[in-house]
């Protein structure tokens, strides 16, 4: 089976607030790239909609023992707020 189609949104305001209060929030600065996996943002990208997509690592995701850390878990709720 063939995957989906990797996006990368332009960049402009709504992404520069979300990188910003990421990087305020973590003390890091947000990488952006296409490389979250199978998404509906594709569709929302084609359509010329500034996307971005905030989530955990993807260190142990879809593996055996998948987990991930209740300080990156926190930091994240956090960020959606």
């Amino acid at each position: 089976s063939q995957g989906a189609a990797h996006f990368l949104s332009a960049t402009g305001p709504f992404t520069g607030l979300v990188t910003s209060s990421i990087a305020s929030l973590t003390g890091r600065e947000p990488v952006l790239n296409c490389e979250g996996g199978t998404s509906d943002g594709r569709f929302f990208v084609a359509r010329g909609i500034e996307t971005v997509e905030v989530g955990l690592r993807r260190a142990r995701m879809h593996t055996a023992n998948e987990g991930v850390s209740a300080g990156d878990l926190g930091m994240l709720a956090e960020a959606y707020l």
